[in-house]
């Protein structure tokens, strides 16, 4: 044993089938291997068997996602269950991405002092291709997270990259009422952050971010008419359910994002906004929330 216990907790799904082995992969690569891996099982009717030959090396303990269950109400039981099991430190992966061989080690050290952590990208497309080595936040990924407003534009902290100190969150004086939000994650560390705590980046490791047109974050350029759509019902979720709980916060950046949806409401003036993005960033990576922020 290494000390605290940890829980690599994340959901699989149909969607995902095809990254399953490229995904369990890096857990025996990892070079920390005192975890147990915590598996949600969404819709894959054969997961004992696709994981039966990563039984043998890894703690594996999966759950079926309860009939009926929204995939926000299966992040939520991810960390459930991991409190549930006796997790310490909860680390949050996603199925479709890949893990450094030092992300349970390197989380295992900072999470000892943090609340929560998180650490920077690298992104791959869907064939694995490695995009240029180099961070994708960089500079721009802030040492200490403990401030709700560095999170108002958009989440930096998913569950590709980050994890919980378990020991120091008191989840049973956290509400998990989520609403209708569609990221859980921005929810997540929202709350997080309303609630007092704190969060650092975790240097010495990346998660290799795949960006491909079914994730949610997706291929942003060239945007089109249907990913802006998205975008604005992503952030008006947010932004309506938080101005409902803290107006004084939120209430100015609601009103942004309808004001600029009224003014993109006629066809000629969306497309000349996509136009306008596409030329400006051709053949560059911009997630999903950078979108407004960029014109």
């Amino acid at each position: 044993m290494n000390g605290n216990k940890i829980i690599v907790g994340c959901t699989v799904y149909r969607l995902m089938e095809q990254f399953m082995n490229q995904f369990l992969d890096c857990f025996l690569k990892q070079k920390d291997k005192d975890f147990t891996l915590l598996l949600i099982n969404e819709d894959i009717n054969d997961l004992e068997e696709k994981t039966k030959k990563y039984q043998k090396y890894l703690k594996i303990k999966a759950f079926n996602a309860k009939r009926g269950s929204l995939m926000l109400d299966n992040k939520a039981e991810i960390i459930k269950k991991a409190i549930e099991l006796g997790a310490d430190h909860l680390i949050f992966a996603d199925s479709d991405d890949l893990l450094d061989e030092n992300r349970v080690a390197e989380y295992r050290r900072h999470l000892k002092e943090n609340d929560f952590v998180y650490n920077d990208l690298i992104l791959v497309n869907e064939m694995e291709k490695k995009a240029p080595a180099c961070p994708f936040f960089g500079a721009e990924l802030p040492a200490e997270l403990n401030d709700v407003r560095q999170i108002l534009d958009g989440n930096f902290c998913g569950f590709s990259n980050s994890g919980l100190n378990l020991m120091r969150i008191d989840f049973s004086k956290i509400s998990w009422d989520y609403g209708s939000v569609i990221a859980f994650d921005w929810w997540l560390f929202t709350q997080l952050l309303l609630s007092g705590y704190k969060g650092r980046r975790a240097e010495g490791t990346v998660t290799f971010y795949r960006v491909y047109k079914d994730n949610i974050a997706g291929e942003m350029i060239p945007l089109d008419d249907k990913k802006l759509g998205r975008i604005f019902e992503v952030k008006k979720a947010h932004y309506a359910f938080w101005n409902d709980k803290s107006p004084a916060l939120f209430r100015e950046k609601y009103d942004e994002l309808l004001g600029l949806e009224r003014r993109l409401n006629g066809q000629v003036e969306r497309n000349r906004f996509i136009d306008q993005i596409n030329k400006k960033y051709v053949n560059q990576n911009v997630l999903w929330w950078d979108v407004f922020r960029l014109n």
